[in-house]
């Protein structure tokens, strides 16, 4: 069976994953939660609509927003207990630009590797020692992306070691964090 929808799956995760940042979570959220992400399987078509929000150089020209087509297969990997745990992977349909300069971009990955390669570490610690982790969207009126794009730009020349970038993922990540039980270190 195909469902059809609207949007960009990764909504569905966070949205399946939200809280209120000062609320405790009851038994009887979890469950409902744990429920919304195993109701998730399936096979999806998708439009994802992509926009240009954020530019990083002045003299950049963002596209036109645009829409592409694609597949999502969500599968239940592990359903018993607490957690529910699913996989999602999709096929999405892309036309090749022709004559377009991607250097800018290939610049910006090798500039911010090492930055975003700290930032993978630092959510994957993040992951393993919370049971359920959440975003605040905005902190001072800051959007969370914008916060971390910034310190990617900011941080983009400086020659920091893995340690030194973890911790600087750590301090703009720390205000936008809703953490729930904490396993010990």
């Amino acid at each position: 069976m195909i469902h059809r929808c609207l949007g960009v799956s990764l909504a569905l995760l966070l949205g399946a994953c939200a809280m209120a940042p000062s609320q405790p979570i009851a038994a009887a959220d979890r469950e409902r939660d744990r429920r919304a992400i195993l109701a998730m399987a399936g096979e999806y078509e998708v439009q994802f609509r992509f926009d240009e929000t954020v530019v990083l150089q002045t003299d950049y020209q963002p596209h036109a927003p645009h829409t592409t087509l694609g597949r999502e297969f969500v599968e239940v990997l592990a359903a018993g207990g607490p957690r529910a745990l699913v996989r999602e992977r999709g096929l999405n349909i892309y036309t090749r630009l022709q004559g377009h300069d991607f250097g800018p971009g290939r610049e910006y990955q090798r500039k911010t590797r090492a930055y975003w390669a700290a930032m993978r570490g630092v959510w994957a610690e993040l992951l393993s020692r919370n049971p359920r982790v959440a975003l605040r969207e905005e902190v001072d009126e800051t959007p969370h992306y914008m916060a971390v794009l910034a310190q990617a730009n900011d941080l983009a020349n400086k020659p920091l070691g893995d340690a030194e970038l973890r911790g600087k993922v750590r301090e703009v990540l720390g205000p936008y964090l809703v953490l729930e039980n904490a396993a010990p270190k």
